[in-house]
């Protein structure tokens, strides 16, 4: 008969073998263009920023897949498959509810993907946490679809992102350029004083005001872990944004 620890890393070897046969069937982790809740260009070219190779000395935003089970709770960074997890201590109480919310079965162990600011701290010396090598600190969520992007997304080509609705517009900075994109005018660009917060353009005729707390597309109903304003000229955007690892 199986102890309760070989139990664990054979549910953990199953759900990795899982995420494996996705990737060689598809040639990427899941992700379906179809599903994006609005379209978003990437930086096509664009060499900035780079997800960190390794989560030591590192507390920002990372990309990957969480399993929740009554006995396991762990998460497996995007293009890291073959590591050994993390065991997720949860500090904002939001992951197990948004896990439960976003799987497609009643398999307990299902991978979900999500975005959250993690950091990495050694082993728990009790409990399940025990088992696993190192433990990832949730200290909030960056982004939780509903439907929309995973893995494959260009995560290191912007630093931050935001989207509002009514009328739709999207938001992006990248190496200290705003680019704001709408639907009724031309894509317009400032270059941005990031030395603090709200940020404001060089020529201060732009200010962004980045809060951090939960935010929900009016639309798709993917979450966000930041609220964003944009105030340029006679116009004040609201909406949601997340941070990727580039500049």
């Amino acid at each position: 008969m199986l102890s309760k620890r070989d139990l664990r890393i054979a549910i953990f070897m199953f759900v990795v073998a899982g995420i494996y046969f996705g990737l060689v069937g598809r040639g990427s982790l899941p992700y379906d263009e179809g599903d994006q809740p609005m379209e978003v260009l990437p930086n096509e070219g664009s060499e900035s920023g780079k997800i960190p190779e390794s989560m030591d000395d590192y507390e920002g935003p990372v990309f990957g897949y969480f399993v929740m089970g009554p006995e396991v709770k762990t998460f497996v960074e995007c293009g890291s498959i073959e590591s050994t997890a993390l065991w997720v201590d949860d500090q904002t109480r939001s992951i197990q509810p948004l896990y439960v919310e976003s799987k497609s079965s009643a398999n307990a162990y299902e991978p979900v993907f999500g975005s959250v600011i993690m950091r990495q701290e050694t082993r728990k010396n009790e409990g399940f946490g025990a088992d696993y090598d190192q433990t990832g600190v949730v200290t909030g969520i960056n982004y939780w679809p509903n439907e929309g992007f995973g893995c494959d997304y260009p995560w290191d080509t912007f630093f931050i992102r935001a989207f509002g609705n009514e009328p739709f517009w999207m938001m992006e900075i990248s190496n200290a350029t705003l680019t704001l994109s709408r639907p009724d005018g031309p894509k317009q660009s400032w270059l941005m004083n990031m030395n603090e917060s709200p940020f404001t353009s060089v020529d201060q005729e732009v200010r962004l005001e980045v809060t951090e707390k939960p935010c929900q597309d009016s639309m798709s109903g993917n979450r966000f872990g930041f609220a964003v304003t944009l105030s340029y000229g006679d116009s004040r955007l609201k909406g949601c944004g997340m941070k990727g690892t580039g500049t």
